[in-house]
């Protein structure tokens, strides 16, 4: 019996020499084509490399900015503002020999004002050690984590493997997270702190339900909605600043702002009120949520005790952002761009010392266009671009690998790096019975992230 062949199919089209020449003769048209005509002319304007010429950073495309699964190739490509921070980390701690077992103890031991002890391993998030917070802002930073540790792909998740690090979810590394010569994960830190601490998103990039903030998407979606009912043009054309004065521990930034906005005569240029989360009276402004702010033209920005979470909000609002002279940093403040004179100018410096050069600087914003021009530069550097979920989940799965890089993993016990201990955290009647606690069941080992949720976020190993 003959065999059968592709070609014997009555379906299907025996190739002729006509066919063949044919082909040849297109191919050789083709690239007759391509040596005379600039391709670059005729490709589609979206690029799979930004144009960034002139120092023009374009919007990240809409589809692009929710995506949490970008590849770390895609990722630098897209955010390489974030990266010199990672080298500079990476650097310092190759110069004393690497990030020892030592060092990742010690900075457990030390935690105060909430912390967590997290190992990564197969692409899943593992809970060591978990020191409870006065708020939510831990487990906001988890999910942050998680997001971006399930998204990785299976290569990324191979080079995430035994990581073993410590958060810190305090203002400032002061407060906790200074031991293990740094080696805890921190909110901030001093603009001219030396390299080698690494930063993690602020915890309300995920949601801080405490202050009345909902997820950042949800803000995200409402501060566009915002601005597609308020241009510029119709703003409010005052500088608008809400928050707690801390009177309690002193914060000069914000007494000489409200100084120098209360002076007479000023009154028609400003907007500035104290609120409070705890006290109630006739001097505080009600606690309005951050898209309440996207009204205005002008938003400042000052830093409290440390940083403030504020900023990613009003950098999201489509308005001009008017700070004062940084004295912390956050992970994202590489993408900032105070410089007048840049095409990306996206946060405009407050002049002089603290803010006594606020009132002519908005006498001048008043009659040019320096602050549409900055509010359009944010929107497309900051809101679309480096304030996106993508940049999050990218920056996270870059740090984790530029820590696991640093890591001496001689120096956990089986020569790799951290291996998970056994028991899942779970036994039968786990969380089922509220006279019966996980300490009195005995469950041991560390527990999965999501298995940790279902269990009501407990203190970690239970106490």
């Amino acid at each position: 019996m003959s065999r059968r062949f592709a070609f014997d199919s009555p379906d299907l089209v025996r190739p002729t020499s006509f066919g063949f020449q044919a082909a040849f003769v297109c191919f050789l048209l083709t690239a007759l084509f391509c040596t005379l005509v600039d391709l670059e002319s005729i490709r589609p304007s979206w690029k799979e490399e930004p144009d960034w010429t002139n120092g023009y950073t374009p919007p990240l495309p809409p589809s692009m900015q929710d995506d949490v699964t970008l590849h770390s190739s895609t990722c630098r490509r897209e955010f390489p503002l974030l990266y010199a921070q990672l080298e500079e980390n990476e650097v310092s701690w190759r110069a004393k020999g690497g990030l020892t077992l030592h060092h990742v103890d010690e900075a457990w031991e030390r935690c105060a004002n909430g912390c967590a002890r997290v190992i990564i391993q197969d692409g899943q998030v593992f809970l060591r050690g978990y020191a409870k917070d006065w708020q939510s802002r831990l487990a906001s930073m988890l999910g942050l984590l998680q997001t971006a540790i399930e998204s990785a792909s299976w290569e990324e998740k191979q080079q995430l493997n035994n990581v073993d690090f410590v958060l810190n979810g305090a203002d400032k590394p002061e407060h906790g997270g200074e031991g293990g010569d740094g080696a805890a994960w921190v909110l901030c830190k001093k603009v001219k702190a030396p390299p080698g601490q690494y930063l993690a998103p602020d915890f309300s990039f995920g949601a801080w339900p405490e202050a009345g903030i909902a997820s950042y998407r949800e803000f995200r979606r409402d501060a566009r909605k915002v601005n597609k009912q308020l241009p510029w043009d119709r703003k409010e054309d005052k500088a608008i600043w809400r928050g707690a004065m801390l009177k309690h521990i002193g914060v000069p930034i914000r007494d000489n702002l409200w100084e120098v906005t209360h002076q007479p005569g000023f009154m028609d240029l400003f907007d500035v009120k104290e609120t409070n989360f705890w006290d109630q009276g006739p001097q505080f402004a009600p606690i309005e949520p951050p898209v309440y702010f996207c009204k205005n033209k002008y938003l400042l920005h000052t830093e409290g005790n440390a940083y403030s979470g504020r900023s990613k909000f009003l950098l999201g609002c489509g308005s001009a952002v008017i700070i004062h002279r940084l004295e912390w940093s956050q992970h994202f403040h590489p993408a900032l761009v105070t410089a007048s004179a840049h095409a990306d100018h996206n946060v405009i410096q407050s002049p002089g010392e603290m803010w006594h050069g606020l009132p002519t600087l908005m006498e001048q914003l008043r009659t040019s266009d320096e602050g549409e021009r900055v509010a359009e530069a944010a929107n497309r550097t900051l809101t679309n671009r480096y304030l996106t979920p993508a940049s999050i989940s990218c920056y996270l799965r870059a740090a984790l690998m530029s820590y696991g890089s640093i890591m001496a993993r001689s120096t956990w016990p089986n020569g790799e790096g951290a291996q998970v201990i056994e028991g899942g955290g779970v036994k039968p009647g786990a969380g089922a019975r509220a006279t019966v606690t996980l300490k009195d069941l005995g469950v041991q080992g560390d527990i999965e992230y999501n298995v940790w949720l279902n269990l009501g976020q407990p203190q970690w190993p239970p106490t």
